[in-house]
């Protein structure tokens, strides 16, 4: 009996931080690619229950600090696809640093043509 409520203990908390990966892939769809791993190094965290703390901070807040909602920028990419908005050169600085060395890709910073803020490019 007390094997199954063990194993049932970690069936919830495995379904728990899913939840979590999962909220935290629709807030900042830009680092969906990015294993649990890099994820938890990207905000600095070490465990999946810190990473929660970070999510219900934001969630009160209408605005994320790195990536904005894509409602006024019109700006695609190759694909057609909304790029990621960054606030500021500081928040598009350390996506492109991660992104440069996890990925090996070759990307610039640059504003904004609508003044919304930041994107990324390979160009």
């Amino acid at each position: 009996m007390n094997l199954e409520k063990s194993l049932q203990a970690i069936k919830n908390d495995i379904v728990k931080n899913e939840e979590i990966l999962n909220i935290l892939q629709k807030s900042y769809p830009h680092l969906a690619h990015l294993s649990e791993k890099q994820i938890l190094s990207y905000f600095n965290v070490n465990t999946i229950h810190e990473l929660d703390g970070h999510i219900e901070q934001t969630e009160g807040s209408e605005e994320h600090p790195s990536v904005q909602k894509n409602d006024i920028c019109s700006c695609t990419d190759s694909n057609g696809q909304p790029k990621d908005l960054y606030r500021s050169e500081a928040s598009a600085k350390k996506v492109l640093k991660m992104l440069s060395s996890q990925k090996k890709l070759q990307l610039s910073i640059y504003i904004c043509p609508h003044g919304c803020g930041w994107h990324l490019t390979k160009r």
